[in-house]
């Protein structure tokens, strides 16, 4: 059982943690989702809920985990069971994310990978602005990136090192804001209320949205359509990646989106325009029903404005310049190139840092320890942490 101060802590103040059901969706990673259990079954949420697409053999060990873990901690961890496999373009893939929110009875619900570590003190801040600001669709905060180029050094990446909150009142403006950033958050991993959760996977589905790319897009833009958004300064979510970089080359088998194609492909491929006419017609009623904007404008807007935000975030393929040269080789320049430039850049520009708080220090201490398991996809036990 995992021990720590800032768990101690985080247990006593996070009262409003049972009103939030955690969705954690899995594939065939017995290491990953119970390491993300035993950290996150310590703290009071209103349920956990495991969706869970993997094998035979590795979803029984995934049922003993979960009763284990759930008879340790005391706590309400339900395990949602699945047959689908995504196809080519991960047709189907956020499927089961949706239908584990379809399960959560709690007031809010985020969603959570099995390689991620929620900060609970972030998450009570989410929900106590969500309770006082009914306006606000999402509620989040910093997110990073574990990483390990060198074997004797952690470091973090804060994925979206310029994000903004969303305060317009008008859905247009808001995601005309959208596109003006340089990184704007993927907010799929937000605290939302259940309610506009459900709201958002029922619409996709209604939709035909079905595809790994344009189905991330849609929910993302319609929570920003429905409402406000806002982004906390504090740390939300560290995603584990540490197995996944290796000399700056990336291990498909380690990440899902990356084994499928981006949107360049679908391109190739001749599929784009299908997939891109369901986006469109998705998004442009829901922008009239919350703009000013005619049905026909709405359409225009979806077409020329949606996709600068999807070329920003590199779904056009990762090797290629999209609005910003400059900001494109910051962030794909080496970790030591990233150090010597510190000294001269805007520290908002410094997405690369040293792992130095104790929350961070607990986590990386959590995957030192135990990363002797990951080659034999063997689930984690017990934590002995320093």
């Amino acid at each position: 059982m995992m021990n720590n101060t800032n768990v101690d802590n985080a247990k006593n103040e996070c009262k409003s943690l049972n009103l939030l059901t955690l969705v954690i969706p899995t594939h065939n990673r017995n290491y990953y989702l119970s390491r993300c259990l035993h950290y996150h079954a310590q703290y009071p949420y209103g349920e956990i809920i495991v969706a869970d697409s993997s094998d035979e053999n590795k979803r029984q060990k995934n049922e003993n985990i979960i009763q284990e873990i759930a008879l340790v901690y005391n706590r309400k961890i339900r395990h949602i069971t699945y047959n689908h496999k995504p196809g080519k373009y991960g047709d189907g893939f956020f499927w089961k994310w949706g239908d584990g929110i379809q399960n959560a009875n709690t007031k809010y619900s985020q969603i959570c990978t099995d390689k991620e570590f929620s900060i609970p003190l972030t998450q009570c801040k989410c929900i106590e602005f969500l309770e006082e600001n009914p306006e606000f669709s999402t509620c989040e905060g910093d997110y990073y990136y574990i990483e390990k180029h060198n074997p004797k050094k952690y470091t973090k990446r804060n994925m979206y090192p310029t994000q903004v909150s969303l305060l317009e009142s008008d859905a247009v403006n808001r995601l005309n804001a959208a596109s003006k950033g340089k990184n704007i958050s993927s907010n799929l991993m937000g605290v939302r209320r259940t309610s506009i959760h459900k709201s958002i996977y029922n619409t996709l589905e209604s939709c035909g949205i079905n595809d790994i790319r344009f189905s991330e897009f849609t929910i993302e833009f319609l929570t920003i359509t429905w409402g406000k958004t806002m982004h906390i300064n504090s740390p939300y979510c560290y995603r584990d990646i540490s197995n996944l970089v290796n000399n700056t080359k990336f291990k498909k088998t380690e990440s899902s989106s990356l084994q499928h194609p981006y949107l360049d492909d679908y391109i190739k491929d001749g599929v784009y325009n299908s997939y891109f006419e369901r986006f469109v017609n998705c998004l442009a009623p829901e922008i009239v029903e919350n703009s000013s904007l005619s049905l026909s404008d709405a359409e225009s807007f979806v077409r020329t404005e949606l996709p600068k935000i999807i070329k920003m975030r590199g779904f056009y393929g990762n090797t290629k310049f999209t609005q910003d040269p400059l900001w494109y080789i910051w962030r794909h320049s080496p970790t030591i190139v990233k150090s010597l430039g510190s000294y001269f850049v805007s520290k908002k520009y410094l997405d690369y840092s040293k792992i130095s708080t104790s929350t961070e220090r607990y986590i990386v201490d959590i995957i030192e320890k135990t990363k002797h398991l990951h080659a034999s996809d063997s689930p984690v036990e017990q934590i002995e942490l320093l």
